[in-house]
């Protein structure tokens, strides 16, 4: 079992949720060189997440605009999520489609438990603790 390379292309957030779950991914035997892009797509949406999740922060606290990062009013009055709550929400869709490859939502560490065949001691020491960690 080994980690893929980084890509060089993903921002500092992304980098940073990267380096957060590849050394657990890799003690569970839940990565391979082959998962790049299946990882990579998963830490992209994190990273938009948060940025999304700032941005609509930042308009709610804002006196000039006060909740506009949670809603949008038009002209004639109607009202609306705004682009920054929409945005957000597609961010945490797409975290979560990924991140369920890798076991990340507990209905996917329900499936990837469900696979694993009947024995004794699955995960030695290191492993195991993970392994507790998230099962």
């Amino acid at each position: 079992v080994e980690a893929p390379p980084m890509p060089d292309w993903l921002d500092a957030d992304a980098e940073a949720e990267w380096q957060r779950v590849v050394p657990d991914l890799l003690a569970l035997g839940l990565i391979s060189r082959l998962d790049m892009q299946a990882l990579a797509q998963y830490c992209e949406a994190v990273s938009e997440y948060r940025r999304w999740s700032l941005k609509i922060q930042e308009l709610n606290q804002s006196v000039a605009t006060p909740n506009m990062g949670d809603i949008q009013t038009y002209r004639t009055g109607a009202k609306d999520l705004s682009i920054w709550r929409k945005l957000r929400n597609e961010a945490r869709r797409q975290a979560d489609e990924a991140g369920a490859k890798f076991g990340f939502t507990p209905m996917a560490r329900r499936a990837l438990r469900a696979q694993q065949a009947p024995q004794g001691e699955l995960f030695p020491n290191e492993q195991k603790q993970i392994a507790e960690k998230y099962f």
